[in-house]
């Protein structure tokens, strides 16, 4: 198929960049080309191509599409791109401005409609990978350097980070998966209707853009699978010492993995029928569906343990006639003996208030006008205190009290200087 002729007006330009993306995602209904992929992978690797140029392009042609088979390539060369190209173009897609929001996209047609479909929930899923970076600061599924997944940081560090795969893993699996073979498609002009979808092998040989989509999703899948099933390993390892609430989230994440490797297996199952993979004769679910039953079985044995364990003040009241719960380990006449035994009377102590604190700088001037009051209250001092202010000798004043003193032995200038 030609290109239109709107597209060959936008070769004209002689940005590199902007031909390479509109010629990986012309309206041919084929994968982008290899070599134009490899350019933009080249691109993102050069120092003096900015990485922004490349981003803009790539997410303005998948948001601004005339035709689901435009959306979907530019989707697909955004995935390649995150794959195999620099860590700084993942980086600069992680933030707000790299964000797609296609949940509203629909286009006509037979294939039309199952590729919208296709590219709502395969939209989700890279907004998904690439909400992972940003929490972890690294690609799980294309990066040289594997997650640590053992015990050594801790159950809760682990958990939370493999909450997050499954999560990853969930949304492919909603890519790929069967479990709604009837979908409702809401559009804010057309409404809601219904449409059957279903991966199938014959929908992925009759359409090269959704196959190449699946190849990607399928090369991930697998990669989290087996992130996943370290994590549950090593989990499984000390499960049966680790506390309720401890366990209850171990089964709680078993239970999910023995879901999501049913589903994967029906996965491979397509992709082998459609050429993507050479075999798949082992099924991933059957091995940890024959723990689920003894797991379940250990998480409620602990939660009935914990709830029929009764405490002293329980059995005291029980009377001496009651049965000891078969969970315990107190003997009868133990527990006879608490229920005879009259317990001493002690009254409860009184709440006390909590004494109201003053603030410092009320303090300091409630003393202050305290002292000064003080201060002014007082009698006056006796004569000698004052002798140093006249001439006369303080033997003469010494034992005089300010009533007997006489104002006659001070000088007028003197007085003045009392006064």
């Amino acid at each position: 198929m030609k290109r239109s002729v709107w597209e060959n007006i936008h070769l004209v330009g002689r940005d590199p960049v902007r031909q390479a993306v509109h010629k990986a995602t012309d309206s041919t209904r084929y994968p982008p080309k290899r070599k134009h992929v490899e350019a933009l992978i080249r691109y993102t690797k050069n120092d003096r191509v900015p990485i922004r140029r490349v981003g803009n392009k790539v997410l303005y042609r998948a948001q601004n599409g005339d035709s689901w088979v435009v959306v979907l390539k530019a989707l697909v060369l955004q995935h390649e791109l995150i794959r195999s190209g620099h860590s700084n173009f993942t980086r600069y897609l992680s933030t707000a401005t790299g964000h797609l929001d296609l949940d509203g996209f629909l286009d006509s047609g037979p294939q039309g409609l199952k590729a919208s479909v296709f590219i709502r929930r395969y939209c989700r899923f890279l907004n998904a990978r690439l909400r992972v970076y940003r929490l972890l600061g690294q690609d799980i599924c294309s990066s040289t350097e594997r997650l640590d997944m053992s015990l050594s940081q801790g159950h809760q560090k682990l958990m939370d980070l493999l909450g997050l795969l499954q999560g990853l893993l969930e949304s492919i699996l909603d890519c790929v998966s069967n479990r709604e073979p009837q979908v409702i498609i809401t559009h804010k002009v057309h409404g809601a209707f219904s449409v059957a979808f279903e991966m199938s092998a014959q929908f992925l040989q009759s359409n090269f853009i959704v196959e190449a989509a699946t190849r990607l999703l399928l090369k991930d899948a697998l990669v989290l699978y087996a992130l996943i099933n370290t994590a549950i390993s090593n989990q499984l390892e000390v499960f049966f010492t680790l506390n309720k609430r401890a366990s209850a989230e171990v089964l709680k994440a078993m239970e999910q993995y023995v879901t999501q490797c049913k589903l994967l297996d029906e996965f491979l199952h397509v992709c082998v029928a459609a050429s993507l993979k050479q075999s798949h004769n082992t099924s991933l679910h059957e091995a940890p569906a024959s723990l689920l039953p003894k797991m379940q079985a250990y998480v409620q044995n602990y939660i009935e343990k914990t709830a029929r364990t009764p405490t002293v003040g329980d059995a005291a009241g029980a009377g001496a006639a009651a049965t000891p719960n078969r969970h315990v380990s107190i003997p009868r006449e133990h527990v006879e003996h608490l229920a005879k035994e009259q317990m001493p009377y002690r009254p409860l102590p009184k709440h006390q208030p909590k004494k109201h604190t003053e603030n410092p700088v009320k303090q300091q001037q409630r003393l202050r006008a305290q002292r000064t009051a003080a201060f002014a209250a007082a009698p006056m001092p006796f004569a000698e205190d004052c002798a140093w202010e006249t001439d006369t000798p303080t033997s003469k004043l010494r034992g005089r009290k300010m009533a007997e003193f006489s104002y006659d032995d001070v000088d007028d200038d003197q007085y003045v200087a009392l006064a």
